[in-house]
């Protein structure tokens, strides 16, 4: 089973435990009834080029909304995620290289990576893998 989260939160609540409860209540469900369960992790989200929704509706912060979520994962005791996506630039969700200067075009406007390396999330996708098998320590650093 794997939920389609995209869109439907834009922070990772560590405070209250609410983001971790969910997850740990969505394994032991799938657990106990033998499914396979595979959350999504996204790095941000935009409407924009859609439906005319705010640009960066949710905001990569840099890469901590992404980097939060994958720590999350891992308190819950998740193992393996479905990063979206790979290349969905439209909706904001890209991880693939990207560059700090966007093409413009009439009526597309696109996010820039924040100066951030073009292959920032790409290598924030790799340490999320290895967090979640438990090859690296869990740190509030990306």
């Amino acid at each position: 089973m794997s939920p389609w989260s995209v869109g439907r939160y834009d922070r990772v609540d560590f405070k209250s435990g609410r983001h971790v409860e969910h997850l740990v209540a969505d394994r032991q469900w799938c657990e106990g009834k033998g499914i396979e369960y595979l959350p999504v992790v996204f790095p941000g989200f935009s409407w924009h080029n859609l439906n005319g929704g705010g640009l960066g509706k949710i905001p990569r912060r840099g890469g901590r909304f992404f980097w939060d979520q994958f720590v999350a994962m891992r308190a819950a005791g998740i193992e393996t995620a479905y990063v979206a996506m790979f290349d969905e630039i439209d909706e904001g969700t890209a991880i693939f290289k990207v560059s700090d200067d966007p093409p413009v075009g009439k009526g597309f406007e696109f996010l820039g990576n924040e100066g951030l390396p073009p292959d920032h999330y790409l290598k924030l996708t790799g340490n999320g893998g290895r967090l979640l098998r438990g090859e690296i320590p869990v740190t509030g650093d990306q």
